[in-house]
């Protein structure tokens, strides 16, 4: 009985692990799994920023070792463009004048713009309301 239990408890533990979305790397490319088919909750935020990060790893320019967190969106209603950002930790390099925050419009997963956007910059952006617009 004990057997049976633990057997179903790692079947289901497989289950959501195969539905969660999420990105790996395979020969220096991002590829992201599980976002296709019908999406619960989680996954209909989650795909659209994995795409953005992807967007950002194919897009190079960042030289040094990093880490994307999300850190907000602006939706502007169903079937429209809307806005995802977040910000950029470098884990070897203190250079002031690298992009920390991104910013990226998309439509569903499609990415239709990329900004890589230095603290200067995206305080101009934010203060003056640009940021949030498409």
């Amino acid at each position: 009985m004990a057997t049976a239990v633990v057997a179903r408890y790692l079947v289901q533990g497989y289950e959501t692990a195969a539905t969660i979305p999420g990105y790996s790397f395979k020969n220096g490319f991002m590829e992201i799994h599980n976002c296709d088919g019908v999406r619960d909750t989680n996954a209909e935020s989650m795909c659209p920023t994995l795409y953005c990060w992807k967007a950002i790893y194919e897009k190079g320019g960042l030289q040094a070792k990093f880490k994307l967190q999300a850190v907000g969106g602006r939706y502007f209603g169903k079937d429209k463009a809307f806005i995802l950002s977040g910000t950029i930790k470098y884990l070897d390099v203190q250079e002031n004048n690298l992009p920390k925050h991104y910013r990226c419009t998309m439509e569903g997963d499609t990415v239709l713009s990329l900004q890589l956007l230095n603290a200067e910059r995206w305080k101009e952006l934010t203060e003056s309301g640009e940021f949030w617009r498409i």
